[in-house]
């Protein structure tokens, strides 16, 4: 930053003063300047110190947070991994009460459920059954456990993890007393389990935080050696051997220091995590910034004590000095905002609330969802502003307690979505709630995408299904067909009803073989001919087409699909698609109904509706109506709108309905607008 100073000018007086005095008055201003100087100097280097201790005291708080979540993941497996072992230990259990159990279904059992081993004990220790041999028997139970089982304290044990015989692996086991006498013994191997801690615990966290450009590292150590800490840590000082690593271990208090770290000074808070395991909580933040506090109030110290020692100039003191507190104000300031830019810049909504139900924190990605301003939402009380979201706030503020909601409906401004919700409580001195805050992250697309793909894959199973039945009948079904038609050609008989059969017979088989060939064509559908269409075409030729049926029922029709919207599909299917939903919508509607078509392009992506007023979908038929051969109507055949999912699916698009009953339905399709590579047929697609 460059600073031009403006100089005072020099105003000759009556009174001449004498060089001496005139050099003490420069030496004593100057020395009055170095000494200010140095204490803002010293001054400001403490407050930045304490912003970084507050910084790092924020991780430290983050990184608890973290860590309790994750351990509450893990002990949830963990109990879920306990229960299943218990039930097979049940279950085996009255088995060899009833006298059924065998080694032969042990191991059955084993293989087919994932358990590494099965022991069943006698009452004295010994080995009844085993799932597996190999590599002799293994130590039977402590005495201590076959003691508790036969005195009938306990009926069901979870053992946790063991090590393994030969030391290289682990595993979690369970233990169920026989009504026999003595105990089964289920026990699985906890690699799995293990890596699912480390993939949540507070390694990874750990690593995800020190990505931070302000953050230099982060180790969580105990006395032997670094348990885990960010990516390309190699090593730091030892409890041991750094004397005050070991007090602030011994006190049970946070402290902090300036220290060096490959060969640049960085700021160390150190936080006791683990006094009992003897484990401490190390984070080293970048002094950049404040380095060049530093460096900018030496120069400029230094600079102002020269310039007005050869010139006099008094005012370049305080110049210097307003530069120095300006620039040492930006460090502060780039410091203070390391928190703030990570909440700006994170995909999830973040919304908090203090405990008068006051908005207090919004961050880009809530006002994106919610489609307001900050400056609409903050200071703003809760229920005035986002009624959708109070409940859950205020379940936070009445409990005190974390909640988690993995898929909630919320209503906004961009419609009804899913979202996933976790609440966040704060705490008071007096363990009340202080602040709440909500982390929203938007999981309609991700619902819609795997619904969508949910059909795709029922309608190509059915489909493959339908073909396979088509094959087993087809060449029976000819035959059926010849020998009626040379019965009726070769053995003319005059008897009326005779020739009637062998027509019907022959009429009938070829009525079937065209419904087996409707099987095979959309098991098989053909190849896409694509090419650049603009999408008011088809849907114009749509309506003209319904326009006579819908004027004779009473339905009046509007297209508000005028826009020039340009994609890349097959002409011909993408009317046949516009012809069954517009057919549909014809027949759900009574004298009076409107019918919509209406298109837009968002997000590079073309969205076509066609909303009608009719009688709408039954909710239990919703899930249903993609089904193949499922249909409500009398005359209907239940191919029409499996055949509208798999040819957008073919053009690597979506289509979702929305009905209420005696509302109306919508069916919404996209598309993607820019070329895309579409799959040309569904086995291609599978």
């Amino acid at each position: 930053m460059n600073l031009s100073f403006e100089k005072p000018s020099l105003i000759k007086g009556r009174f001449a003063l004498h060089p001496r005095i005139v050099l003490s008055l420069t030496l004593v201003l100057a020395l009055i300047l170095i000494a200010s100087a140095v204490l803002d100097y010293w001054g400001t280097k403490r407050e930045l110190s304490h912003v970084l201790e507050e910084q790092a005291k924020a991780l430290i708080t983050a990184l608890e947070k973290g860590s309790q979540n994750a351990i509450a993941s893990y002990d949830l497996v963990q109990d879920l991994v306990a229960e299943r072992l218990l039930d097979n230990a049940r279950f085996l259990e009255e088995l060899d009460y009833n006298g059924q159990l065998d080694e032969r279904y042990l191991q059955k059992r084993a293989e087919q459920n994932r358990l590494f081993r099965i022991h069943v004990y006698g009452a004295n220790g010994e080995l009844r059954m085993a799932s597996f041999r190999g590599f002799g028997r293994g130590p039977g139970p402590s005495s201590d456990l076959m003691q508790a089982m036969q005195k009938n304290d306990v009926d069901e044990l979870v053992l946790g993890f063991l090590s393994g015989r030969f030391g290289q692996s682990r595993r979690f086991a369970v233990a169920k007393k026989r009504r026999l006498g003595g105990v089964i013994v289920i026990n699985v191997d906890s690699n799995e389990m293990l890596d699912f801690r480390r993939a949540i615990g507070l390694g990874r966290l750990i690593r995800d935080i020190g990505e931070n450009d302000g953050v230099a590292y982060i180790a969580l150590q105990d006395t032997a050696s670094i348990i885990t800490a960010t990516e390309g840590l190699d090593s730091l000082s030892t409890i041991q051997t750094d004397p005050l690593l070991a007090q602030i271990l011994q006190d049970s208090t946070i402290g902090s220091r300036f220290t060096d770290f490959q060969g640049r000074q960085i700021f160390e808070l150190i936080h006791p995590f683990d006094r009992d395991n003897g484990e401490l909580l190390r984070i080293g933040l970048n002094t950049t910034h404040l380095r060049e506090a530093q460096r900018s109030a030496r120069t400029r110290a230094i600079l102002s004590s020269l310039l007005l020692l050869i010139f006099g100039v008094i005012g370049a003191g305080w110049a210097a000095n307003r530069q120095n507190v300006r620039s040492l104000q930006n460090a502060y300031d780039r410091i203070e905002t390391y928190t703030g830019s990570m909440l700006e810049n994170m995909s999830d909504g973040i919304v908090a609330i203090n405990g008068n139900g006051d908005i207090t924190l919004v961050n880009r990605a809530a006002e994106e969802l919610f489609g307001m301003p900050a400056s609409a939402l903050l200071g703003k009380p809760c229920n005035s502003v986002l009624p959708p979201l109070c409940p859950y706030f205020q379940d936070g503020l009445t409990s005190a307690q974390d909640r988690t909601y993995p898929e909630e409906k919320l209503a906004t401004p961009a419609g009804l979505l899913t979202v996933f919700l976790s609440v966040n409580v704060i705490r008071n001195d007096k363990d009340a709630a202080d602040i709440v805050f909500a982390l929203i992250r938007n999981m309609t697309e991700i619902k819609r995408l795997e619904e969508n793909l949910r059909r795709k894959d029922q309608i190509t199973a059915m489909g493959q299904l339908a073909s396979g039945v088509a094959h087993e009948i087809r060449n029976p079904l000819n035959a059926i067909g010849m020998i009626a038609q040379r019965l009726k050609s070769e053995f003319p008989m005059p008897d009326q009803d005779y020739a009637q059969l062998t027509t019907t017979i022959v009429n009938e088989t070829r009525r079937i073989n065209g419904i087996i060939q409707q099987f095979l064509q959309f098991a098989r559908p053909a190849e896409l001919v694509t090419s650049r269409l603009t999408i008011a075409q088809p849907v114009a030729e749509m309506v003209t087409l319904l326009q006579p049926q819908a004027e004779k029922k009473g339905v009046r029709i509007v297209n508000d699909c005028q826009a020039d919207i340009q994609i890349y599909a097959d002409a011909d299917k993408l009317k046949q698609v516009l012809l069954n939903l517009g057919q549909n919508a014809i027949d759900a509607c009574s004298q009076g109904d409107v019918i919509t078509i209406a298109c837009e392009a968002k997000d590079n992506a073309l969205v076509l509706r066609v909303q009608d007023t009719g009688a709408g979908i039954p909710l239990q038929e919703r899930d249903k109506i993609f089904n193949l051969y499922f249909t409500s109507k009398e005359n209907g055949t239940g191919i029409g709108l499996s055949l509208v999912q798999q040819i957008i699916s073919q053009h690597n698009g979506t289509i979702e309905v929305q009905s209420e009953e005696n509302v109306g339905s919508t069916f919404t399709i996209t598309l993607p607008i820019l070329p895309a590579r579409l799959n040309f047929n569904a086995n291609q697609e599978k």
